[in-house]
């Protein structure tokens, strides 16, 4: 009668005899292993601005600069006398 509302892990401990300890000792190391993949996940977005610093220096102001200007420095030389 208790089998058939008792957790599954309970009525699989019975059915298979693991013992209790084991049981609590993989669930330790499960949890153990999601807090560092949770741990690592929150580290990669924070080390991204970090990375993208010199690739936007280099190559996207430059051509945003350039794309800005553009206009100005066109009507500057049609003002500006040959």
């Amino acid at each position: 009668m208790f089998a058939a509302f008792a957790p599954y892990g309970v009525r699989m401990n019975a059915h298979v005899h693991w013992a209790i300890g084991d049981i609590h000792g993989d669930l330790e190391r499960l949890k153990d292993l999601h807090r560092r993949r949770i741990h690592h996940a929150e580290e990669k977005p924070m080390a991204l601005p970090a990375k993208l610093t010199l690739p936007l220096i280099f190559f996207v102001f430059p051509v945003l600069l350039g794309v800005l200007t553009s206009p100005a420095m066109v009507m500057l030389g049609r003002t500006l006398p040959s």
